[in-house]
């Protein structure tokens, strides 16, 4: 029963983070991430797995902590704190964890999205996004999980469609339109 609303709460954890990487603006991305963090932790409780849980509930307190921040349009200096602390965090509980060499990947992915988040700019935020979910598809792959695999490779493509719908897309259609108002 637990690994059945485990695997629920890991679905709806996806579908939320999904739906995160759609969002125009950083602060749709943020709460999105706040809300798939949460599943994720109860998700790997229910499994009795508690490194992924612990860095998930790491990951959502960075990102409760980036979205109080980002609400109070904090420079990028307010973020270095609670950067060193998800990556100091991350980094005791990989080693106090230590299950083998792919568990360095949760290290990376804490640090890459704790830097990555904490720019005000959609695009750097997106393409962090991108890059995280490329180094889970070499954890998930070495692990065997190939659901997980199909859910990082899902992650990049909806990410890099909304890059080029927010950041190539519309931009040349405001352009254009711009362009035809001056004339």
């Amino acid at each position: 029963m637990l690994f059945i609303i485990s695997q629920i709460l890991a679905f709806v954890g996806t579908g939320i983070d999904l739906t995160g990487k759609v969002m125009k603006n950083k602060k749709g991305i943020l709460v999105c991430l706040v809300t798939a963090s949460a599943l994720f932790v109860l998700s790997y409780v229910f499994l009795n797995s508690p490194l992924p849980a612990i860095i998930n509930g790491i990951a959502l307190g960075r990102n409760l902590t980036y979205t109080y921040l980002n609400s109070k349009q904090k420079p990028f200096k307010s973020f270095v704190i609670p950067m060193i602390i998800s990556v100091a965090l991350t980094t005791l509980a990989v080693g106090l964890l230590w299950t083998g060499p792919f568990d360095i990947i949760m290290i990376v992915s804490i640090l890459l999205l704790s830097v990555g988040l904490a720019f005000k700019n959609t695009l750097i935020v997106r393409i962090c996004l991108m890059f995280n979910s490329g180094i889970w598809i070499i954890y998930d792959f070495a692990l065997g999980a190939f659901v997980n695999v199909a859910c990082d490779v899902t992650n990049i493509l909806i990410n890099l469609i909304a890059t080029i719908i927010y950041h190539v897309i519309l931009p040349r259609k405001a352009k254009r339109k711009e362009n035809d108002i001056v004339k």
